[in-house]
């Protein structure tokens, strides 16, 4: 993306083939504000990526602006909001799925559905197989974390553990996550906290050990 001459608006800009292309525009980021709350952590979303497949371009910027941009990977516009929530945002195979107000919604070719009614997830991640998106979710009040492993071809839901929270794919069967205990009152300024332990999770056989990584940011291969 890059600013216009008009600093309320950004361009998209594409490089093929030696040759760059502006193909479609959306709000510029403000920054200047700030995210101190969990409620509002658990809800920015900033990310410009490809489709795995390579086929679709998306923007989602959910605070501090809000717009919502899906282009052809030739630039031709798909899906284009700039005010609502459409937030924690991940591609999976062909289709993409976000969080809004009415739950997980799911995007395919240009057919949108309502997947999870109700759900608010948190930071989900899909995996390098497909199929397969691991998020978190909280009880009321951002308290207790749990995580959930979606299966993107039945639509099923199944809870991998309680109190465990930022969860990623490590690979196909293996996910991590950290743990998470609750604050006695006065002691945080959020519900839980992290205990500093984290553990990994091995869908094939369900069991759950103790993980010397401090932090997941990325992982090799990308969703597929």
């Amino acid at each position: 993306m890059a600013v216009t001459a008009d600093p309320k608006i950004q361009q998209l800009h594409v490089v093929r083939d030696g040759r760059d292309s502006a193909l479609g525009t959306a709000p510029n980021l403000s920054f200047g504000v700030g995210c101190e709350d969990r409620g509002c952590g658990d809800s920015w979303d900033i990310r410009l990526l490809y489709s795995p497949n390579g086929s679709y371009i998306l923007l989602v910027e959910q605070l501090p602006v809000q717009a919502f941009r899906i282009w052809t990977s030739d630039g031709r516009l798909l899906k284009s909001l700039d005010a609502g929530q459409f937030t924690m945002s991940v591609w999976s195979g062909d289709a993409l799925y976000w969080r809004d107000e009415k739950g997980v919604e799911t995007w395919r070719a240009g057919s949108e559905s309502l997947l999870l009614p109700g759900v608010s997830w948190v930071r989900p991640h899909a995996s390098a197989a497909g199929g397969q998106i691991v998020y978190e979710t909280r009880d009321p009040g951002f308290s207790t974390a749990h995580v959930f492993l979606l299966d993107t071809a039945s639509g099923k839901v199944r809870e991998l553990k309680s109190s465990r929270s930022e969860p990623a794919f490590l690979n196909a069967h293996l996910i991590w996550y950290q743990g998470e205990v609750a604050c006695p009152p006065g002691n945080c300024i959020t519900p839980t906290a992290a205990t500093g332990k984290n553990y990994i999770y091995d869908l094939s056989d369900g069991t759950e050990t103790q993980s010397v990584i401090g932090a997941v940011f990325d992982v090799w291969p990308h969703p597929a």
